[in-house]
């Protein structure tokens, strides 16, 4: 749903924690921070995604 943010970052944190080789996963986690303007911790994560998924 449209604004559920705080949510998703806690599903997603739980997906990462079952299995972190899923970038999709870690995407969609640092969308949700900087939809909520967590810059710093959006940063994070997708430079992580990145940093595992280089191509």
């Amino acid at each position: 749903r449209l604004g559920q943010y705080e949510q998703a970052i806690k599903h997603y944190t739980q997906a990462l924690a079952v299995d972190a080789s899923q970038p999709a996963i870690g995407l969609n986690l640092g969308i949700a921070f900087f939809q909520i303007q967590r810059f710093d911790q959006a940063r994070r994560e997708l430079a992580r995604v990145v940093a595992a998924e280089p191509d």
